[in-house]
């Protein structure tokens, strides 16, 4: 949400996150490096140590972290925000492409993926303006 109370260096509006991640989440997080340690300890590779922020629950966010499914695809606009050719239910002209539009998070980093969106919008797009 935007912040009215503070401006960046070129006048505009502070943004206010407010992130958090739910039960589902954490227990997603937990399982796999779980597993992970599992079986690196079972080929005798390395000892993981899961750490204390994660084992309380309190997972923080850093570089590896992805954010996504703020914008989630569906074909339903009640399941989701945008459709299949990424544009925003209920409004003509409007598109979005990155991780938001994605339905949960991925196991590996998800720039590819939002390469192909943006390409594949982009020829949606193109195809729109040249009919």
């Amino acid at each position: 949400m935007l912040d009215a109370s503070a401006r960046d260096r070129f006048g505009q509006f502070r943004i206010a996150v407010d992130w958090r991640m739910s039960e589902r989440d954490v227990a997603t997080i937990t399982g796999l490096a779980e597993e992970i340690g599992k079986a690196l300890a079972a080929q005798n590779i390395a000892r993981l140590q899961i750490s204390s922020d994660i084992l309380a629950g309190r997972p923080r966010p850093g570089f590896h972290c992805h954010q996504m499914g703020t914008t989630r695809m569906s074909a339903n606009p009640k399941d989701g925000v945008v459709d299949a050719d990424l544009k925003v239910h209920g409004l003509k002209n409007l598109h979005i492409a990155g991780a938001s539009v994605f339905s949960t998070g991925g196991g590996v980093n998800p720039t590819l993926t939002i390469t192909c969106l943006a390409l594949r919008l982009g020829e949606h797009l193109a195809t729109k303006v040249a009919a």
